[in-house]
């Protein structure tokens, strides 16, 4: 379901706002304030909102995305008459995500296992399209394994992806900010929840590649920049700038 993830982070990588808000913030601080993705050709830059020790909004150049909350759990998110939709257990466990759009339904189901793995099924209108599970240490994801049908061959394929992390920390973003960032990880892709990500291992069909990131911290060990590192250990030219207030 990767409109469903899609729009679940869009607001990574959107176009720069106008405004200049240089003179409130800088690398040193904790609590999340500008992200500035720079592609080598393009710029972009997303602005965080935030309503006491809530993150409610990002902002770029072409609009925004608001976030709804009961308690400290994201309920919505989205804008205007598109949004995304959570629903949680009695324990505060993501058991549902949902999202409409384009005529078609989209939704992700979540089981809880015993030996304290995720399974993650993905449906387009009612029709499983991908299947992931995941596997946890320190509530951080170390293992995914991923099956989904090729759109071309309509043939289930499977990967399986490994991690490593820093020993820092991942930028604040308030309340909020632990069960987003697990909701994303959730995802097809790779997001932090306490530690940032270093290393990321894929094995498909026999084959395997590691590639990652390398970051700068600030002086209370939180990210300044991550430099995103191919399969050879070379940059991509993609680099992530963070800035604190």
């Amino acid at each position: 379901m990767k409109k469903l993830l899609l729009f679940l982070i869009c607001s990574a990588a959107l176009t720069a706002c106008t405004s200049d808000d240089s003179s409130s913030v800088s690398t040193e601080g904790s609590r999340l304030k500008k992200v500035v993705l720079d592609f080598g050709d393009q710029i972009e830059t997303v602005r965080l909102q935030y309503s006491g020790n809530k993150q409610v909004k990002q902002i770029t150049g072409s609009g925004s995305t608001s976030y709804f909350f009961s308690g400290n759990l994201i309920t919505k998110l989205g804008s205007g008459n598109n949004f995304q939709h959570f629903e949680y257990d009695s324990q505060d466990r993501l058991l549902a995500a949902y999202y409409s759009g384009g005529g078609n339904e989209y939704r992700t189901d979540y089981v809880y296992n015993a030996d304290g793995t995720v399974d993650c099924e993905e449906k387009t209108n009612g029709e499983v399209n991908e299947m992931r599970r995941l596997y946890f240490e320190n509530e951080e994801v170390v293992r995914k394994d991923i099956t989904r049908k090729n759109s071309d061959t309509q043939q289930w394929e499977s990967s399986s992806f490994f991690f490593t992390h820093d020993d820092k920390n991942v930028p604040d973003q308030g309340v909020g900010r632990w069960i987003f960032n697990y909701l994303k990880s959730l995802g097809s892709d790779t997001y932090p929840v306490h530690h940032n990500v270093v290393t990321i291992r894929q094995e498909f069909n026999g084959e395997e590649a590691t590639y990652g990131y390398e970051y700068t911290y600030n002086s209370l060990g939180y990210p300044i920049t991550m430099m995103q590192m191919d399969n050879n250990w070379q940059p991509t030219g993609w680099t992530t700038n963070y800035f604190y207030q």
